[in-house]
């Protein structure tokens, strides 16, 4: 009997021509107890190539305009650290411990008039979340984690918790924890992932000054996530060793877009309309992801790209039994990279 079953056992193996023995299985799986650090940064950069502007009056063309000779830059800096403490049980992730260090971001405005004159602004945001900490804890019943902060920060509004993803760990760009992959594989990766990426750890609470509702919670900011369609693919591109880590190469390609719609009903004095406006982001990144495999977390995350930002604005007046409209389109273009290193 043993024979039979040893033979058979060989059997099988000379069958298994499907057998990888240098595949590999990518997925996030922190031990209990692992504690890492996340530094997060990322750059947005946009300069204005070109601006035309259509008048009509009462349905005439009033002809292109020229537009003045302004130059406009501007620059935005996105600031995050924190430290993540894991609990797992079964396999499972079931409580995060987590301490924001650092939460912000730094808007530079530059515009040059017709005169060369310059004029620059800047503007800080900042997070009321930063030095909290937030404790995360899995609810099986509803298949998601709970938020509430930890005892050093119980004075703050339960309100800033709203919003907050436990998930920031870059697991989404993976195949999936059931599928293994060798040097070479390829496979797609949700747009999802993306959007996790650029709104890490969720909804900061990040405020400009004089604002009172952060980007991250605005209209706009959920049309930015919510409409980004395109596609993105991931590579093993190899697996290399380090200090005696075994660290996975992943090289990631993306074409992605997104379009933000805003529309606003006009009534000053004699003057009722409404102004339309479009703004189409098209951005074209790559990088690496490097995953930590005796870890099971990410190591780092290197993204960079060219963006380019269509703008089209529709402004049309009724005003002393007359009839204006103006129509201008912008073009940006700039650059967008992304930089995480975990310790």
């Amino acid at each position: 009997m043993k024979l039979l079953t040893l033979g058979l056992a060989l059997t099988l193996c000379g069958a298994g021509a499907s057998v990888r023995p240098d595949a590999v299985s990518l997925e996030f799986a922190p031990a209990d107890g692992t504690e890492v650090s996340l530094v997060f940064e990322r750059v947005f950069t946009l300069e204005l190539d070109e601006t035309e502007i259509e008048v009509e009056l009462d349905g005439e063309s009033v002809g292109d305009q020229e537009s003045p000779e302004v130059a406009y830059e501007m620059s935005e800096t996105e600031s995050i650290a924190f430290t993540d403490s894991f609990e797992v049980a079964d396999g499972r992730v079931v409580g995060i411990r987590r301490a924001f260090e650092t939460i912000g971001t730094l808007y530079i405005e530059t515009v040059t008039d017709p005169t060369g004159e310059e004029f620059s602004d800047e503007d800080q945001g900042e997070s009321e979340l930063e030095g909290s900490v937030v404790l995360f804890r899995w609810d099986e019943d509803e298949e998601s984690y709970g938020a509430s902060f930890g005892e050093e920060s119980e004075d703050l509004d339960a309100e800033l918790l709203e919003g907050l993803d436990a998930e920031a760990n870059m697991a989404g760009f993976l195949p999936g924890s059931e599928v293994e992959v060798e040097v070479g594989d390829a496979w797609d990766v949700d747009v999802a992932a993306f959007v996790s990426m650029i709104n890490l750890s969720g909804s900061l609470k990040v405020l400009q000054d004089g604002e009172e509702e952060s980007a991250d919670d605005s209209d706009y900011g959920k049309q930015f996530d919510d409409n980004i369609t395109g596609e993105i693919e991931a590579t093993l591109a190899e697996i290399r060793e380090e200090d005696g880590v075994r660290l996975a190469v992943i090289k990631v390609e993306s074409d992605l877009s997104t379009t933000i719609t805003t529309t606003t009903e006009v009534d000053e004095g004699d003057a009722t309309g409404t102004e339309l406006d479009e703004q189409t982001f098209e951005f074209e990144l790559a990088g690496e992801i490097v995953w930590n495999l005796g870890a099971g977390h990410l190591s780092s995350l290197a993204m960079e790209g060219d963006l380019t930002l269509e703008m089209h604005s529709v402004k049309a007046y009724s005003m002393q039994d007359h009839d204006l409209k103006m129509t201008e389109n912008q073009s940006l273009s700039g650059g967008l990279t992304f930089a995480i290193e975990v310790d």
